[in-house]
């Protein structure tokens, strides 16, 4: 009696999880997926800076340019 308990339980769980997906509404494709990143500027470490925004630069430009992820393009914020 008791696993038809748990299996009860664990169907609500799917059903509630599945319900809720199918309610979702689907992203704007056209909008951008920003990422960021914590680059020093200043102090010791600041030669590093630079180069490291040219390539976090470089890496959204090139996945932009092989259409991006799932469809959507990328944005540095």
């Amino acid at each position: 009696m008791r696993l038809i308990t748990n299996m009860n339980k664990m169907a609500l769980v799917w059903l509630v999880c599945w319900a809720s997906l199918a309610g979702s509404t689907p992203v704007n494709s056209a909008e951008p997926i920003r990422i960021g990143a914590v680059l020093p500027f200043s102090g010791g470490v600041e030669p590093y800076g630079k180069p490291a925004k040219l390539g976090l630069d470089l890496a959204v430009k090139e996945i932009n340019d092989g259409g991006g992820v799932l469809g959507r393009p990328q944005g540095r914020l």
